[in-house]
């Protein structure tokens, strides 16, 4: 129950966030905080309980045991139930990160929807890595482009007006090799990207960019 509410939780606050710019909503939302019963909590803060709950049962736990004897008929409980809501934490925060990269890779293919030939994105296996501007060394000349990495593909494209790309290529992970390409005069921070269709170096502008 608990992870289902978390990880709607932000999806939530957009729907309110939509539905406040509604002129009759918005007064019902005035008239119930005017309410003695809502004490000056507006809908946002009943909201949040529910998330703060479970931080607060651990605190709580954690204080019980401290000012516990040991040798309590009750200290084995509370250290058995504080086990057991670490673990319900630690399914809360793996649900909400697993939401968040759902909707990343929901974000990212929005941004390549209108191009045609775009490779659908959303796959339950599916998650995202990492995001990054490289510089590909082209037959004529250096050109940026914006690569995507997933845990089973990376595709890369070039930028486009409005925070869209156009759509290059699909390099499956099972296909794909790096290969490190010393630093020179020509070239700093690059590697070689090769798979079973195409090869090619890219560069960071940074060594920092590049071990990622």
């Amino acid at each position: 129950m608990y992870t289902t509410y978390t990880t709607g939780y932000g999806p939530a606050l957009q729907c309110l966030k939509e539905a406040e710019k509604l002129p009759n909503f918005a007064a019902f939302l005035q008239k119930c905080l005017d309410t003695p019963e809502c004490k000056g909590l507006n809908l946002r803060s009943f909201l949040i309980q529910p998330v703060q709950r479970i931080p607060r049962y651990n605190m709580l736990l954690e204080d019980l045991i401290k000012h516990t004897d040991k040798t309590h008929p009750d200290y084995e409980n509370l250290v058995k139930s504080l086990n057991q809501m670490k673990v319900v934490a630690n399914d809360i925060n793996d649900a909400i990160k697993l939401n968040e990269n759902r909707a990343k890779v929901l974000e990212i293919q929005s941004r390549v929807s209108t191009i045609q030939g775009v490779p659908t994105l959303i796959e339950p296996h599916r998650l995202f890595v990492l995001e990054g501007m490289l510089t590909k060394i082209c037959r004529k000349s250096r050109k940026k482009r914006i690569f995507f990495l997933f845990t089973d593909i990376l595709i890369y494209g070039s930028t486009l007006p409005n925070n869209k790309y156009l759509f290059h290529r699909t390099i499956p992970l099972d296909t794909c090799r790096l290969e490190d390409v010393p630093d020179s005069d020509a070239v700093q921070f690059a590697f070689q990207i090769s798979s079973a269709g195409k090869s090619f170096i890219v560069y960071a502008d940074t060594l920092d960019q590049k071990l990622q």
